[in-house]
């Protein structure tokens, strides 16, 4: 007769009620009736609870509506102090109080929480006094704007609420709500917390086309397939570990600091004319450009400007240290490439000791035939074999030697000669051992000469054992 509560549902132009009256005495269960009938039901109390809500249960709690993809500018004002950022053809730029890019995986996870921030408590919705709250003068105010409505989403922060909250309300809405202590921190950074740091956003794998400049010098390289190649000044194969270390360390630069906005004296920081510059061309999208100016800080350090943009940026010098324009730097390293199975004969001329000559005979056996006949030890056969099929160089020192004495090539340590079958023909390869670096790598070429690298000295360690199977003790 006098509910305890009563719910209206309005639904396809029907009005629908539920009156739930006393507890039953047997169960769980509570006497409820529809409007507009006479029997008495049974239902489970559970019903008492989901429809008996305070208004605030059921209020909606998001701070502020938008979808993060729809945002092209975000504006930040705490303490005095203006940041604003906008998305320019897809890349965030700070536009205030500096100039420059800005870290979109930062503004993103700001946009994020902004998005998924909750209100607290609804404190008044008809504040008298919005001084009470801190908010006639906000402590801070966010400012999103979408592309999609052109229209503002704007979030004040005031004073310190009870409970570790802050007391908050949305621009052009009076009713004040209480958000977390820590979204005022979360969603107001500093300019340099936003900053972008990676001097680059391309990833190595993208990148398909690299070219180096300094002065009059340039080299260029390109990729095809999982293969790269220097495409200038002559076509040849380039190394893929040497190709990809420098892509990786190019792409893993990280500002150490922000040196200056802009500047109108570049040659300052050492990128007037003759710099050195680098082109990042990715299968996608734009080419970028890095400038690299003079170091500093003992070497440490080195001033970089990204193309297209003011700032001058100071990174780690040593990444920048393998961007040569000599073509040399790039050559593929890979100096012999062989089928140990091919192998039939090997001659080895080492100076100290007689000519060792080696022969595969029937069933794959290795005998030695000079100087004197005798079984070949196969693990000495082996890491000969072993060495040179694989046989990359350490270092690429010199194009065309002029001059074969300052590497001892023109009288060789050792000579190697390794004979391969090719159908029914023998082809020769022949590598050339000279003398040491000061580290002990020995200086190397091949028998045409075109090229002088180094090799690891266990290469001519292994070229000067006995290749014979030592006699056994008397």
């Amino acid at each position: 007769k006098e509910p305890a509560l009563a719910a209206r549902f309005r639904a396809a132009g029907r009005e629908f009620g539920l009156l739930i009256g006393a507890d039953a005495p047997l169960g769980d269960n509570l006497y409820a009736r529809v409007e507009g009938e006479g029997d008495v039901r049974l239902l489970g109390r559970g019903i008492r609870s989901v429809l008996d809500r305070p208004l605030p249960d059921l209020r909606d709690r998001t701070v502020l509506e938008f979808e993060i993809p729809d945002v092209d500018r975000l504006e930040i004002a705490r303490d005095g102090e203006r940041l604003e950022l906008a998305r320019e053809e897809g890349a965030w730029r700070i536009a205030r109080p500096v100039s420059g890019l800005a870290d979109a995986d930062r503004i993103n996870a700001v946009l994020r929480k902004v998005r998924y921030l909750r209100v607290r408590e609804f404190t008044d919705d008809a504040p008298k006094d919005p001084a009470a709250y801190g908010l006639d003068r906000p402590r801070a105010e966010l400012t999103i704007r979408s592309g999609r409505d052109g229209a503002p989403h704007v979030l004040q922060i005031g004073a310190a609420a009870p409970e570790g909250a802050l007391y908050a309300r949305r621009g052009g809405h009076e009713g004040v709500f209480t958000v977390g202590v820590d979204a005022l921190e979360d969603l107001t950074p500093a300019p340099g917390d936003l900053r972008e740091r990676a001097v680059t956003r391309l990833a190595p794998a993208s990148i398909e086309g690299l070219r180096i400049r300094r002065g009059g010098e340039s080299v260029a390289l390109a990729k095809s397939g999982a293969q790269w190649r220097i495409a200038e000044p002559e076509p040849a194969a380039a190394d893929a570990e040497t190709v990809g270390a420098l892509l990786g360390a190019l792409t893993g630069l990280k500002v150490e600091e922000f040196v200056a906005d802009r500047t109108d004296s570049p040659s300052r920081y050492g990128l007037a004319e003759g710099t050195t510059e680098i082109t990042l061309t990715p299968a996608a999208g734009d080419a970028e450009t890095l400038l690299v100016g003079s170091t500093f800080d003992r070497g440490r350090k080195a001033y970089l400007k990204r193309g297209g943009g003011d700032e001058i940026l100071a990174v780690p010098a040593s990444p920048l240290a393998a961007c040569a324009t000599e073509p040399i730097a790039f050559l593929d390293r890979q100096v012999l490439d062989f089928d140990p199975g091919d192998v039939l004969k090997i001659s080895i001329a080492a100076v100290g000791r007689p000519a060792v000559i080696i022969e595969k005979g029937e069933g794959g056996l290795w005998r030695v035939v000079e100087p004197d006949a005798a079984e070949a030890d196969p693990a000495a056969v082996d890491a000969v074999i072993s060495n040179l099929s694989r046989l990359r160089a350490l270092e690429l020192v010199e194009r065309e030697p002029n001059d074969l004495r300052r590497y001892g090539l023109d009288a060789p340590a050792v000579r190697a000669s390794i004979g391969l079958k090719r159908g029914e023909a023998v082809e020769t390869r022949v590598l050339l051992v000279g003398k040491k670096t000061k580290d002990g790598a020995p200086y190397a070429m091949l028998g045409d000469g075109a090229l002088v690298f180094t090799v690891p000295s266990y290469v001519e360690a292994n070229l000067r054992r006995d290749p014979a199977v030592p006699a056994p003790p008397e």
